[in-house]
C-alpha cells in the first residue's frame, strides 16, 4: 500500500538501476499550449537527470534536456530539486508545484488531484513502485517578454525502485484529458505471448479499472513514434471509450544503459473522444524490434489498482 509518506524521497538501495523520479505532463487546451517536466536521480551511479520541455501547436517553444547531472550518492531532500527545476509537495496526493528556471525562460505550475490514485503495482515484477494521477493545472510560463498564463490539465508521475526500461519488449502508455473532465490512462506491456493491462478511466466523477483495451497504431516510421492510433477500452462498469489519437510533436531519445536498439519516445498529442476535443501524452519505448505490430490488445486482468488516500 502507498502511504503518504510515499510522497517524499526514498532511500537508494545499492543497485545500480535504482532510480527515483517525479513527472508531469501539462496541456492548456484553450492555447494549445504543453509541455513536460521529468526529473530523476541515480545515486548509486551518482548522477540526475532532467527532461523539461515547453510547446506550442506543432513546435517547441523550449527544451532542457540534460542526463548527466552531477548528485552525490547519499543525496537527500534536495533530490527534488537540482539544476534549473524543483517539484514540491504541498500536500501528498492532493497538491504539487513545479517551478523551472533557464535563461529567459521561467515556469509555475500548480497542480490539484482530479481522481484517485492509480498505483501499478509493480513491486512484485520490478522490485520498483510507480503511481500516476490526472488533475487540474494552472500557472505561469515566462518565455523572454512573452507570458502565459496556463490553465489546463495533465498528469503526474512518482516512481522509485530498479528502473530499468530495457528488459521491456515493447510498451505504449497514453494519458488524455477533456474539458468535460474526463480522464483516460492506459498502459500495455507486450509480453512473450500476450500483453499486460494498466489504467483507468474517470467520467462522471467516477473512476474504474481498465478491462478491455486495443490499440491499432501507425508509426511515423518503423521502429519510430506513434503518428496516429485509434483506442478502444471499456472499464469495469462496462463504460465503452473510442479515443482518436493524432500526435502534434514528439521528443525522442536513446534509452540510457539500455543497449543501441532500445528507443523512447514521448509524443504530445491531440484526442477526440466521441467527438470531445482532448490532449494527451502517447509514450513509446521498445527493446525488442520483433514486439513492434500495429495492433495490440489486452483483455481481462487489470494489473493495478485504484487508491483513495
Amino acid at each position: 500500500m502507498l502511504t503518504v509518506y510515499d510522497e517524499l524521497p526514498h532511500p537508494a538501495r545499492d543497485d545500480p538501476h535504482w532510480r527515483e523520479s517525479w513527472y508531469l505532463n501539462f496541456f492548456d487546451h484553450s492555447q494549445e499550449v504543453y509541455g513536460i517536466a521529468w526529473m530523476g536521480v541515480r545515486p548509486p551511479k551518482g548522477h540526475g537527470e532532467l527532461l523539461f520541455a515547453i510547446g506550442e501547436g506543432n513546435a517547441f517553444l523550449h527544451k532542457f534536456e540534460n542526463f548527466a547531472i552531477p548528485i552525490p550518492a547519499d543525496i537527500g531532500r534536495e533530490r527534488t530539486g537540482f539544476g534549473p527545476a524543483e517539484f514540491t509537495v504541498v500536500e501528498p496526493y492532493k497538491r504539487w508545484n513545479v517551478d523551472f528556471r533557464d535563461g529567459d525562460v521561467e515556469a509555475h505550475l500548480e497542480w490539484e488531484a482530479l481522481t484517485p490514485v492509480y498505483n501499478w503495482e509493480w513491486w512484485a515484477s520490478t522490485k520498483s513502485w510507480h503511481f500516476q494521477h490526472p488533475g487540474r493545472i494552472t500557472g505561469t510560463i515566462r518565455i523572454g517578454d512573452r507570458r502565459i498564463d496556463f490553465t489546463g490539465m495533465g498528469e503526474r508521475d512518482r516512481a522509485w525502485g530498479q528502473r530499468d526500461n530495457a528488459g521491456f519488449r515493447a510498451v505504449h502508455w497514453m494519458t488524455s484529458q477533456f474539458p468535460s473532465g474526463t480522464c483516460l490512462e492506459a498502459m500495455h506491456i507486450q509480453g512473450p505471448t500476450e500483453g499486460e493491462l494498466y489504467g483507468f478511466a474517470h467520467r462522471d466523477g467516477r473512476s474504474e479499472l481498465i478491462v478491455d483495451y486495443e490499440l491499432d497504431i501507425a508509426y511515423a516510421y518503423p521502429g519510430g513514434p506513434p503518428a496516429s492510433a485509434l483506442i478502444t477500452m471499456t472499464d469495469e462498469a462496462g463504460r465503452d471509450y473510442r479515443l482518436e489519437q493524432e500526435i502534434m510533436n514528439v521528443f525522442s531519445m536513446g534509452q540510457a544503459d539500455a543497449g543501441e536498439e532500445a528507443r523512447q519516445f514521448f509524443t504530445f498529442n491531440r484526442y477526440r473522444l466521441d467527438g470531445e476535443p482532448g490532449y494527451g501524452m502517447m509514450d513509446h519505448w521498445w527493446g525488442d524490434a520483433t514486439a513492434l505490430a500495429d495492433r495490440y490488445t489486452a483483455r481481462g486482468r487489470n494489473l493495478g489498482e485504484l487508491l483513495s488516500i
